[in-house]
């Protein structure tokens, strides 16, 4: 399936999140429209209130109290403020038009995934920051030189756990020899969602690092059994590899232990030659953390029965008091209490 193709499936996959990203880049847009014709005083003798301007956009979408109150407002914004609104809008609706093309970017050969994807956060932080920027700024609490870049740039550190929660799913093509995905952990939280499209040969298990308790990780070949992966609902990261890589899915609803949580599909043939920066033995070291934490605990041994005895109760190896439970259960006639 060409890359396209593919592309577009994951996106479809990850709709809900996308559309909610993107419905609430656009209905943040509508406010601070609403808000800047509020103040500005644009009324030409149609019906009044925030509902009849807005018409069947607002109806279900936007809370039509809030617009009310904002233009029942007594405080006039000066001329300033206005001008930083403006500029808060027209972030937006950028960004609103930039529709799937904001969720999607390319590592360059030879550069870092890293960095591309905290570039690529900075920039949906936008939306973000330009919202926080319009909120200030109708309370007066707008400070230039804290808050003044928000709507330039604004990095995923900075992110509330609100706003992590809201972030959309972003998709990331980058060449096997330059998947160092260890840096993607620092973005994992909240619902952030990243899928790796890997180019070319890569090293087989470059996820297995990112394993945690409650990271959804998936490596697969098949973009359709990234479905399960979009309906985790929480962080998570999955790479669409090339043939011949492994493939294992953490599912952190699977249970308690790591084993559990832990499924592997396929392991490859040890690694022969290095990809990339990536060197035999790294690739082999990998591979080796992969199984290990995928083996599942061997059951304990039963205990032996000593000769003309019976075999000891649960919990014998346990604590001093368990061992003489264990011990008098033994020793106990208890035969014709029935």
């Amino acid at each position: 399936m060409p890359s396209d193709e593919n592309d577009a499936r994951i996106l479809e996959l990850l709709g809900g999140q996308v559309t909610a990203f993107e419905s609430a880049v656009t209905t943040t847009a509508e406010q601070v429209r609403v808000a800047l014709e509020t103040q500005k005083g644009s009324g030409n003798g149609q019906p009044s209130g925030a509902g009849a301007e807005l018409g069947l956009f607002a109806v279900g979408r936007l809370d039509v109290e809030r617009f009310e109150a904002l233009r029942s407002s007594p405080q006039a914004l000066d001329d300033m403020t206005l001008s930083r609104i403006e500029d808060v809008h027209a972030t937006l609706s950028g960004l609103s038009e930039r529709k799937q093309s904001l969720l999607r970017v390319d590592v360059p050969s030879g550069g870092s995934v890293r960095d591309t994807v905290a570039q690529a956060l900075a920039d949906i932080g936008r939306a973000f920051g330009a919202a926080r920027i319009f909120d200030l700024s109708k309370t007066s609490r707008f400070e230039a030189q804290e808050h003044g870049a928000l709507a330039q740039a604004f990095r995923f550190e900075r992110w509330s756990k609100a706003e992590r929660l809201r972030a959309p799913p972003l998709l990331v093509h980058v060449d096997g020899a330059d998947l160092y995905p260890g840096g993607l952990a620092d973005f994992l939280d909240g619902a952030v969602k990243l899928v790796l499209v890997v180019r070319g040969a890569a090293p087989p298990a470059p996820l297995v690092r990112l394993v945690s308790p409650n990271t959804f990780v998936m490596q697969t070949t098949d973009v359709e059994e990234l479905a399960r992966f979009a309906a985790w609902d929480g962080t998570g990261v999955a790479a669409l590899m090339p043939e011949g890589a492994a493939r294992f899915v953490h599912d952190p609803s699977g249970g308690p232990h790591l084993w559990q949580r832990l499924t592997v599909t396929h392991v490859p043939e040890a690694p022969r030659a290095a990809v990339g920066g990536h060197s035999v033995a790294q690739q082999a070291d990998a591979l080796a953390q992969l199984g290990m934490l995928a083996a599942r605990p061997p059951e304990p041994e039963a205990a032996p029965v000593p000769a003309g005895g019976s075999a000891a109760a649960p919990g014998a190896a346990g604590s001093p008091a368990d061992k003489l439970a264990a011990w008098l259960l033994d020793q106990a006639d208890l035969e014709g209490l029935g």
